[in-house]
């Protein structure tokens, strides 16, 4: 083994002393039990760091509240996904005498493909990836052939649980030369490791101290790089992308707390009890919260008197409202949402005009979305192939990626009427109408899918709308032209 692999194997690498890296993983550990909803451990600790009485600590956690905003964030803007993403496969040409199934049709790869996609639920995977992509900014799918299933199975890596290195000559960041896995099996197994080294094509599992756990296992070179990477910004600097995790984080951590004083002054009132005379000596300090009593005077034995002194507690837990609406405004901001898109809006009637102007971003970034995440979802599909043919038998032929377009509604349904109001007026070409919905065509595809609906509408007799560009060649059109097409203008 070389000096190099040993200190792989050993992982005494740069991880050990970069406190960036670990604090990449808290941030990671702490969204994703956002995400999930595991609130309470959370902010009982971020209330530690800001009530040092252990009294009014106790209260505080006691009436304890959360609104999980980074689901409901991940939630609106993830919108790649929230409808099915379908892998169309070209029909493999049969050769003379290949075996038939049962129904006398040849086997195709759609059929296969189709019946593994229901086996591993590729929709909800896929919706899974698309919003952990969202939250964490940078995710990880590894295909892996499953020895006791005997079909390809996926796994989804989040940063919190991963570490990438490069050689000094690789200059690639988006490409490392090793990765390394963790997973806790337990008090009694402790913490493994599972490293792959692409540079000798090797993978293997040690433990906490660096020791072999099994063998080292070579990885079949029709794996290529066996990881596929889904990130949402290119990487300049490091593997993984920075794009307001901490803002997020910060946000979430404000709003449970603003809650949680929320509760405080509605159940105490935010009035102070105040009395009239000296504290006891076993008698806490002062503390200016409503939920503990304050004292005032000096030991002259004047009978003590209770007041209440300090703002109405409505309109305490309206400036708290606004400080809450305020942090999800930020949110928004954040993911390019207009302000109030997070909040909470209630049986509150709203105009169409609102509710465009709201889905107005969400569209954009649906369209972006889909040209940003269209790369990575085909080669994901391609390296789910190389797994099951390195395997197994799997699909063979080309295929092609349908991403439908988010719908909302009466937006959706005044952007396409607008759209045809276009092609009307020549404005917008059909084909450009198509490539937005189908993002994986190319205009070529995009003029033969536009000939298709053509020829189907004229056996139905319903006529075509619009023109169809010829065929290159010497084909031509019939009933796809227009009337006058190609004549003078003047006689």
């Amino acid at each position: 083994m070389s000096m190099l692999e040993d200190t792989i194997h050993r992982l005494n690498l740069a991880k050990l002393e970069a406190a960036d890296e670990e604090a990449r993983k808290e941030n990671a550990d702490q969204l994703i039990a956002y995400y999930r909803g595991q609130h309470l451990a959370l902010l009982e600790d971020y209330l530690d760091t800001l009530l040092s009485d252990t009294t009014l600590r106790a209260t505080y956690k006691s009436l304890a509240a959360i609104r999980n905003v980074t689901r409901a964030t991940i939630h609106k803007v993830a919108v790649i996904g929230s409808e099915p993403v379908a892998v169309q496969w070209d029909e493999p040409e049969v050769e003379e005498g290949a075996a038939e199934d049962e129904e006398g049709q040849p086997s195709t790869d759609q059929v296969a493909w189709d019946e593994w996609a229901d086996a591993v639920n590729w929709p909800l995977f896929l919706q899974t990836v698309i919003r952990y992509t969202e939250l964490l900014k940078t995710v990880i799918v590894h295909p892996y052939w499953d020895e006791d299933r005997e079909a390809v199975r996926l796994r989804l890596l989040t940063p919190n649980l991963a570490d990438v290195y490069r050689l000094p000559e690789n200059r690639d960041v988006a490409r490392p030369d090793y990765y390394v896995f963790a997973d806790y099996l337990g008090a009694v197994e402790g913490m493994q490791y599972e490293v792959w080294d692409l540079v000798e094509g090797r993978t293997w599992v040690e433990d906490a101290s660096g020791d072999l756990v099994g063998e080292i296992e070579d990885i079949p070179a029709a794996y290529e790089d066996p990881f596929v990477v889904f990130r949402r910004g290119y990487p300049l600097d490091s593997f993984w992308i920075e794009e307001g995790q901490e803002e997020l984080l910060s946000v979430q951590r404000r709003v449970n707390y603003l809650l949680t004083a929320s509760n405080v002054q509605v159940f105490y009132g935010h009035q102070f009890p105040v009395i009239e005379g000296a504290r006891h000596e076993d008698e806490e300090p002062i503390m200016l919260d409503p939920s503990q009593v304050t004292f005032t005077g000096a030991h002259d034995g004047t009978p003590r008197h209770l007041q209440w002194i300090g703002p109405e507690t409505k309109d305490v837990a309206e400036v708290i409202a606004a400080e809450i609406d305020t942090e999800l405004d930020a949110v928004s901001e954040s993911f390019d949402l207009p302000p109030g898109a997070m909040r909470a809006t209630g049986s509150q009637a709203r105009s169409g005009l609102s509710i465009e102007l709201e889905h107005a971003p969400l569209r954009d970034k649906a369209r972006r979305d889909r040209l940003i995440y269209l790369p990575t979802i085909r080669d994901l599909v391609q390296q789910i192939v190389r797994v099951w043919n390195a395997h197994g038998s799997g699909p063979k032929a080309e295929f092609r990626l349908h991403i439908p377009e988010s719908r909302y509604a009466s937006a959706e349904a005044a952007k396409v009427e607008r759209d045809l109001e276009l092609i009307d007026k020549g404005l917008l070409k059909p084909s450009e109408f198509v490539m937005e919905r189908h993002p994986d065509m190319g205009e070529d595809d995009a003029l033969e899918y536009l000939r298709e609906v053509a020829e189907e509408k004229r056996e139905l007799k319903t006529g075509s709308s619009f023109a169809i560009p010829p065929l290159a060649g010497n084909l031509q059109t019939d009933e796809t032209t227009p009337p006058g097409a190609g004549e003078d203008d003047e006689e």
